[in-house]
């Protein structure tokens, strides 16, 4: 009961406490003070010139009125509202020179790498604003020096900053993310249609985080990043060729709730070059430290009215090394023609420990595979970065102190040699309303291999 008071208490907070960057006092027009729409020209300058003036005077509002303008990278400013209004947009220049990235000793919360440049750019900023109903089109600018031979610039990027909102616009063929954050606070993105690109909302290190009402059709992953505290995902629309929501690092006080996940995606993968993979990988995957060690906690985590239909996984739950996994709640959960694996919750980490993780009210239906493609004795290897086939095809379990599985339902709709569920070195298992195949199952029926 406590658990469930604090997640409400945060969820109050986290929706009203952020107050809105809304510098409407003052009205600088990119249009009036030397910005030229519609041509070929490179309006960075002036533009970059507009801001400096709003933050100088004290802040306001720099509108990007009267159509197109070609620009590098703006820099945003202590209290300054960017407003892209619908009919209106920034579109990437080809030039990778017209392109910034922090700058050594500029801040020391910020690396100074090249792979922060940006299209939009604000580092050791508050109380800023980006919105306007327009678009911020990165135009696929690729670096062939860049990550992967090909990744360019972020649509965003805002860094040790404080009461950041980007709300109400379209951002779409980013160079690299969408909108890429580190090290902030007190942040909403709201109100965002995201298309093309690498990931779609990415943040690394932030207390009081709101992902709200907005739609992903990403080359990446959707939402994604790590090291967060008080964090609320809701209310969104998830494609991607990828994975939807990727968690890389530790978190405490998560809440996501009322989210619909689908593949395949609209858009091929990015990274998958010529063999332009569409199919969506994990509707969720909680991975802290995916990549490398990421010591921490993931702790007081609630994830519930989540829908999910054609994708290779719909759940997968691991720690690195140094993590603590402690209050998994998964509620009211329905996912359809999910077609490799359908949940896996598992530790493999000596230094790591996980416990009490909670599963109530599922509904999975998993299509199956050809019989060739999947054979009955996959062998049980560690986990890698992505949800891999494992011998279940339903739920796996390993290494948990602490399982409540609450009416889940597992349904076999195709072909699969493989058993349904099973559970290894899993005490303080708690089993209530487990059906397979509209066979009643209990914890016996899953240890056994």
């Amino acid at each position: 009961m406590k658990h469930y008071k604090f997640l409400f208490l945060m969820s109050l907070f986290l929706s009203g406490s952020l107050y809105s960057a809304d510098n409407s006092q003052k009205i600088f027009d990119v249009a009036k003070m030397g910005a030229i729409p519609n041509t070929v020209a490179t309006n960075t300058a002036a533009i970059n010139a507009a801001i400096a003036k709003c933050s100088e005077s004290g802040g306001g509002t720099v509108v990007i009125s009267g159509g197109e303008y070609i620009v590098g990278t703006i820099i945003l400013k202590d209290n300054v509202t960017l407003n892209i209004p619908e009919g209106s947009a920034l579109r990437g220049s080809k030039n990778l020179k017209d392109y910034i990235f922090p700058r050594k000793g500029e801040n020391e919360k910020i690396p100074s790498t090249r792979w922060l440049r940006a299209l939009i750019y604000g580092v050791g900023v508050k109380n800023v604003r980006i919105t306007g109903g327009g678009v911020i089109d990165g135009c696929h600018l690729e670096d062939y020096a860049g990550e992967e031979k090909m990744r360019g610039p972020h649509g965003i990027f805002i860094g040790d900053a404080e009461n950041v909102s980007v709300d109400n616009l379209q951002i779409c063929r980013a160079g690299n993310y969408a909108v890429m954050m580190q090290e902030v606070r007190d942040v909403k993105c709201t109100n965002l249609k995201i298309d093309e690109g690498w990931d779609g909302v990415h943040v690394r290190g932030c207390e009081n985080l709101v992902i709200k009402d907005c739609e992903f059709h990403t080359g990446d992953d959707c939402i994604a990043g790590g090291r967060w505290k008080n964090a609320k995902i809701s209310s969104c629309l998830i494609n991607s060729a990828c994975n939807g929501f990727r968690l890389i690092g530790p978190a405490e006080n998560l809440l996501m709730e009322n989210c619909k996940f689908f593949g395949d995606g609209k858009y091929t993968h990015r990274s998958s070059y010529n063999r332009k993979r569409r199919d969506m990988l994990s509707a969720m995957i909680l991975q802290p430290g995916a990549w490398s060690k990421s010591p921490g906690p993931l702790k007081n985590v609630r994830i519930k009215n989540i829908e999910a239909d054609n994708m290779r996984n719909l759940i997968s739950l691991y720690p690195n090394e140094e993590n603590e996994i402690d209050g998994v709640y998964f509620e009211n959960v329905k996912g359809v023609n999910i077609g490799v694996q359908a949940i896996q919750i598992e530790n493999w980490q000596p230094s790591s420990t996980m416990k009490n993780i909670f599963l109530k009210n599922f509904d999975v239906q998993y299509k199956g595979n050809p019989p060739e493609s999947i054979t009955p004795n996959i062998p049980l290897t560690p986990r890698g970065l992505d949800a891999r086939a494992l011998p279940v095809w339903g739920f796996f379990a390993k290494n948990i102190d602490g399982l409540t599985l609450e009416n889940i339902s597992l349904r076999l709709s195709g072909k699969d040699p493989r058993k349904a569920a099973y559970i290894e070195d899993v005490s303080n298992v708690k089993v209530s309303g487990l059906s397979i195949n509209g066979k009643s199952c209990g914890t016996d029926d899953m240890r056994s291999k």
